[in-house]
């Protein structure tokens, strides 16, 4: 029996082209920088014109095209390669708040296919998309390439259930000539270093499967006390997903909430520290710049690391 086939919203409609005998097709994501970021609008000092009426800041014209390679309908497991709209509720996020993330070291977890990597590479410093299995990490990668974002934006390996084996200096066990296509998305000394300067944790979209959440918010507890000098700040963007369960019957979101019960729990560290998560949900009242049906049931978090 085949496994059941999902599809994003947002890949409904949209003008694709294929490539012949591939299995992904790429897209045009079309977008206007803000003129004024919501941090500006604060500070903003309304204007009148030399006839008394009030001068509204228009729109800015300054178009942009993000042009993406993805698959269209895929198992479950294979979800990554999707673009889904919470990647698109988090782009606005940071687009709207570029100060936030100005010369920001930002690791993303669950990159898929490097979507928001590409948005945030004219707002930070370093950017690292984080995912696994050498299809997922190559496709990343050549949207990477296809937009121009390569020289402050990396591809590299990093298995929530394997993550502290995948952290670890490969630079010694690697030479050029033997080199394997996934030893690439391994990470050298100086990347870990950088690494460890991180002070933004982003994922999109990652609530789907109890054992996935295990596994994220493991790696979420050893990336902040293990792995990063400082504690970072993590923003997590997600779609509220309802069914008809024949347990409950009735209309429930189990995944969404037993993710909402793991981050109310309490977590020790290797170095018997203990770890708890401060979660404040945030306005989506911020300006909408890419299409999609931007629906009550997208969320976006602002996570705080309490330690103990």
């Amino acid at each position: 029996m085949e496994d059941n086939l999902v599809l994003s919203s947002v890949h409904i409609g949209a003008n694709s082209r294929a490539h012949i005998g591939q299995s992904t097709v790429t897209s045009e994501f079309h977008y206007y920088l803000p003129q004024s970021t919501c941090s500006d609008l604060t500070d903003l000092v309304l204007v009148s014109d030399e006839d008394g009426d009030l001068d509204v800041p228009r729109r800015s014209t300054e178009h942009k095209v993000i042009t993406l390679s993805h698959t269209m309908a895929t198992p479950l497991n294979n979800v990554g390669t999707q673009l889904w709209s919470a990647s698109l509720l988090m782009a606005d996020y940071i687009l709207s708040y570029k100060e936030m993330f100005h010369d920001a070291i930002v690791v993303e977890l669950g990159s898929g296919c490097g979507f928001i990597g590409t948005v945030a590479a004219s707002c930070v410093s370093h950017f690292f998309c984080t995912d696994t299995g050498t299809s997922v990490l190559r496709l990343c990668h050549q949207n990477l390439v296809q937009n121009n974002v390569t020289n402050n934006v990396s591809v590299h390996e990093l298995d929530w259930f394997n993550c502290e084996k995948d952290l670890q200096d490969s630079s010694s066990s690697l030479c050029s000539s033997g080199m394997e296509e996934g030893d690439r998305y391994k990470w050298n000394h100086s990347e870990l270093e950088l690494l460890r300067k991180t002070s933004i944790i982003l994922a999109s979209d990652v609530i789907y499967d109890n054992e996935l959440t295990d596994a994220f918010i493991s790696t979420l507890v050893y990336l902040s006390t293990v792995i990063m000098e400082s504690t970072p700040l993590i923003i997590i963007s997600m779609e509220k997903r309802i069914n008809f369960t024949l347990s409950d019957l009735a209309p429930s979101s189990p995944c969404y909430e037993y993710f909402c019960s793991s981050l109310a729990q309490s977590y020790e560290a290797s170095n018997e520290m203990k770890i708890t998560f401060d979660v404040t949900p945030l306005s989506t009242d911020f300006p909408q710049l890419f299409k999609y049906e931007r629906v009550k049931e997208l969320e976006i978090w602002k996570i705080k690391v309490k330690k103990t």
